[in-house]
């Protein structure tokens, strides 16, 4: 796992053959004090998968990943080198409505309840303990998949918004769709493609606290795609090596 070190490079929304099965080209990695928890929250609330769990020897989780749709969420207990980070995701969803209610008895509190928005979607919102919102939506007229859509979709609110979209194109050959600016210059709302997975991106201010999150992103070339990102700007992690897992 590494924080927004890894990327597609664009192109098709079919899942490359160099994906794991069950996998979008990008996935929210969100990390937590009490991950355990956590999973048994993804269940309740989202009908989550539990896939994988790697414990560390103080019995603490190093690594999970668990199902939700057609994509998957990874998570972890945070470190010292890896802090929790508040996450925001959006879940498009078959029912929002059934969703939204079953969040909250699965112990999320309501942010705003679930309605018709003026962009087209029935959608609400809620926050789990950690602190991580999910926006909980369902297209009108389309279940989630169509036009590149996934189940689960990190939403990143960034300071200097604007900013991020350059980067991400030049380092991780990521492709910007309708980008919303406001009069100043702020990104109101863009969605970026990387391969089969796509984020969502705003301007962080006045109640929206910032929650950049970590990304795990599958790339043809690992060692290609980290010299172009650290060329266009970013600050080594940790450079390509083989993973035990396989990668």
């Amino acid at each position: 796992m590494t924080e927004g070190s890894a990327a597609s490079q664009g192109g098709s929304r079919e899942t490359a053959h160099f994906v794991r099965p069950g996998f979008n080209n990008i996935a929210p990695y969100i990390l937590v004090n009490g991950a355990a928890e956590f999973i048994e929250f993804l269940k309740a609330a989202f009908a989550g998968t539990e896939q994988m769990r790697v414990p560390n020897p103080d019995g603490t989780i190093m690594h999970a990943q668990v199902g939700v749709g057609d994509s998957v969420i990874e998570t972890g207990d945070a470190n010292t080198q890896h802090p929790a980070r508040r996450t925001a995701v959006h879940l498009y969803v078959a029912n929002a409505d059934a969703t939204y209610e079953r969040a909250l008895r699965a112990g999320a509190t309501s942010i705003e309840a679930v309605a018709d928005q003026p962009w087209g979607d029935r959608q609400g919102s809620v926050k789990d303990k950690f602190g991580n919102e999910w926006y909980i939506g369902m297209p009108q007229g389309w279940t989630p998949g169509p036009e590149g859509m996934r189940s689960v979709q990190p939403f990143l609110h960034l300071r200097d918004a604007h900013k991020f979209i350059p980067f991400v194109e030049a380092a991780l050959g990521a492709e910007a769709l309708g980008v919303a600016l406001s009069p100043e210059g702020k990104v109101q709302h863009a969605t970026i493609r990387m391969g089969s997975g796509t984020l969502e991106i705003d301007e962080a201010s006045g109640d929206t606290a910032a929650s950049p999150c970590y990304l795990h992103v599958y790339v043809a070339d690992a060692d290609a795609v980290y010299a172009q990102a650290v060329r266009a700007g970013a600050i080594s992690i940790e450079a390509p090596n083989d993973k035990p897992y396989g990668e």
